[in-house]
């Protein structure tokens, strides 16, 4: 690492830190005193999600069987084992809300929805008639023994959540301004895993389950810089966290039948438990005034980030119960307008 390139760079970021703080490239008519009178004003904004999925959970082994004779003419063989998981395409999603602020000393409340659905797809054949494909789900109970010639996946993910905030405005300087704030979240995230298994012998199918909701707290704070402005035009970076707890239940289902008319059935017990959930948005911002300066329309681009933590919970044949983090992460497109 070029550490002298680095220091370089803090210089730089503190020195264009002083000249914020002392209004340099700001906007002069931006209000700094947080005592000062306020309109009340709406919020309205619209959110465009290219995001993809990850999940770290094996659904198969594709083991390779290579049989070799020895210098001293003896039959050996060796063999190496593949894990197979799920790859996610990029897909889009949606977040949408409104939000008001209250006359005075810059309180406000938001209320948003946010969508996102995605799907992954992954097959597996044997190499050669020594090969196999085995299942790494709980499938592995029934067909024990059995070594599939071909196996296939499709998971889907669908992610539902409500967000409730109250907040309050607070400006630093002229170029720096916090929002910290406290809420409440709710989410709902359903996941099914579908699998098909072939042989010479028989087929097999199994349906997987794992629906989680759940509900809690949350506290986080968004972060406004202000680069500069010409005009009524604004360019800001922006920063955005928070951490919520969700306490709620996984409801986990497992169904797997076979050409030979046997079949297994597990039906976890519900599952109450309390887990926490990371979310983090960093980027850049454009707002132009209108309306006399009460109100503005803008545009945010950025890149986020989502950590779901303890979310997958189905049990599989080699790890047992899974305890594994849905992530999310992509693009963010933002639309907004304040009035």
């Amino acid at each position: 690492m070029n550490f002298s390139l680095v220091f370089r760079f803090v210089v730089v970021l503190m020195a264009m830190s002083n000249l914020f703080a002392e209004g340099v490239l700001t906007d002069p008519n931006m209000q700094t005193d947080p005592r000062k009178k306020n309109p009340p004003q709406w919020n309205l904004f619209a959110d465009m999600l290219v995001l993809k999925a990850n999940e770290i959970a094996t659904w198969a082994l594709k083991v390779d069987f290579m049989p070799y004779t020895t210098s001293g003419g003896e039959s050996a063989v060796n063999f190496s084992q593949t894990p197979k998981s799920v790859n996610f395409d990029w897909d889009f999603g949606v977040r949408a809300g409104f939000g008001y602020r209250f006359e005075g000393d810059r309180w406000d409340i938001r209320l948003y929805y946010t969508w996102f659905k995605t799907e992954g797809k992954d097959s597996s054949f044997a190499s050669n008639a020594d090969s196999n494909v085995t299942t790494a789900l709980l499938g592995e109970w029934l067909t024990f023994g059995f070594a599939s010639n071909s196996g296939r996946i499709q998971w889907r993910i669908v992610l539902n959540s409500v967000d409730w905030e109250l907040g309050r405005d607070c400006p630093v300087s002229k170029g720096l301004s916090f929002r910290p704030y406290l809420g409440v979240k709710g989410a709902w995230i359903y996941q099914k895993v579908h699998s098909h298994w072939t042989s010479k012998q028989f087929k097999a199918n199994e349906n997987l389950k794992n629906d989680f909701w759940g509900i809690g707290p949350k506290g986080g704070v968004d972060t406004n810089w202000l680069l500069g402005s010409v005009n009524n035009h604004s360019f800001k970076l922006f920063g955005d966290t928070y951490l919520a707890l969700l306490g709620g239940c996984w409801t986990l289902k497992d169904i797997q039948k076979t050409s030979m008319n046997s079949s297994l059935a597990g039906v976890n017990p519900t599952t109450w438990a309390a887990t926490f959930m990371f979310y983090g948005v960093m980027g850049f911002g454009w707002d132009v005034m209108f309306n006399k300066n009460r109100s503005n329309f803008g545009v945010r681009m950025g890149y986020e980030f989502q950590y779901w933590y303890d979310q997958l919970k189905i049990f599989t044949f080699l790890e047992g119960t899974l305890h594994a983090a849905l992530v999310l992460q992509g693009g963010m497109l933002d639309v907004h307008v304040n009035y």
